[in-house]
């Protein structure tokens, strides 16, 4: 496959010899994200989760613990502490 500008959302600030370089760099990080299970912290995030899901289930949730992103081949979101009120607003704990 002949790589070209054309084929990938590179920057047009790159030359055309510097993004075969930005391709393999963030192929490798990549690689090394995925082999050693590296896990991103996404707490500052939690109020755009908690909006989402509580739109999508038409109920008030919160999210009182940590929410991680393991970014593998098979990527895993992990949210702890997850209340989800029901439509009297009685609390239920999952």
């Amino acid at each position: 496959m002949q790589f070209s500008r054309n084929n990938f959302a590179i920057p047009p600030y790159f030359s055309d010899g510097e993004y075969k370089l930005y391709f393999l760099v963030v192929f490798v990080a990549s690689v090394i994200v995925a082999a050693f299970n590296i896990t991103l912290n996404h707490d500052k995030i939690r109020p755009a989760f908690e909006t989402a899901v509580s739109t999508a289930l038409n109920r008030k949730v919160r999210i009182t613990g940590s929410v991680f992103l393991k970014p593998t081949l098979r990527p895993t979101l992990e949210i702890h502490g997850v209340r989800i009120h029901g439509h009297d607003q009685d609390e239920y704990r999952g």
